[in-house]
Parts: C-alpha cells; sequence; structure tokens
C-alpha cells in the first residue's frame, strides 16, 4: 500500500518537474531565439494578437520544444496565455501610477510573507 503510494507521490513530482522545466525552457525560447519572429505585446489583449500567434509564433515554438518533450500545441498556447496574463497585469499596474505600483508591491510582500508563515506552520506539524 505505502510502495503504490509512493510510486504515484514520485510519478507526480516527476510530471511537476517536467512541467516545470518545460515552461522554463519555453519561455527562454520564446524571449530569445523567437524574439525576431514575433513578439507578445502585453500592452494589447490576448484577442487582438492570438491569431498572429497561433500562425507565426506556435509553429517554431512547437518545433523547438517537441525536440525535447512531447508537448500539444493547446499547452503551449495555455502556457503564453498564462505568461502574457501576468505581464499584462504588471502593465496595466504600471500604467495607473506609482501609487498603484505601491500597493502592488506591498500586496506581492505581504502575500509572500503569509505563504512563508503557512509552509512554516505545515512543516511543523
Amino acid at each position: 500500500m505505502y510502495y503504490l503510494l509512493f510510486i504515484i507521490l514520485l510519478f507526480l513530482f516527476l510530471f511537476y518537474l517536467h512541467i516545470y522545466y518545460l515552461q522554463k525552457e519555453a519561455f527562454i525560447w520564446v524571449d530569445s531565439e523567437l524574439k525576431d519572429v514575433y513578439e507578445i505585446d502585453y500592452e494589447r489583449t490576448w484577442a487582438e494578437q492570438k491569431q498572429d500567434i497561433i500562425t507565426k509564433l506556435l509553429p517554431p515554438l512547437y518545433k523547438l520544444v517537441n525536440k525535447k518533450y512531447d508537448v500539444s500545441n493547446s499547452d503551449l498556447m495555455n502556457m503564453l496565455k498564462v505568461r502574457w496574463r501576468s505581464r499584462h497585469r504588471t502593465s496595466n499596474i504600471k500604467k495607473q501610477g506609482e501609487d498603484r505600483i505601491k500597493q502592488d508591491k506591498r500586496r506581492a510582500k505581504k502575500n509572500s510573507r503569509m505563504q512563508d508563515v503557512s509552509n512554516h506552520s505545515i512543516s511543523m506539524k
């Protein structure tokens, strides 16, 4: 029973690690090698540039990624959209002025402290 649980947990950990490295490498390729092909504009909406991303950026990125990982186009699109969403949010906060930037930094700092506290309390149990 414990052996089976260990195997399942090990598999989940390795799967998470695989996805983590895949995202990291995909974003490095998008930011460096494929920057000349198409650069995602974080100021524009996703809908405005989705077709350009599908036709210009996705095919070369798919070729690069599939040399090392087995990933579908939809998974790559989801990764790119998640990255666009976080960068777009940051871009919008910068547009709103210095007060909003300070407020966001305070929010991020508080959240990271709360995460540290919750991680510490879990490890103490």
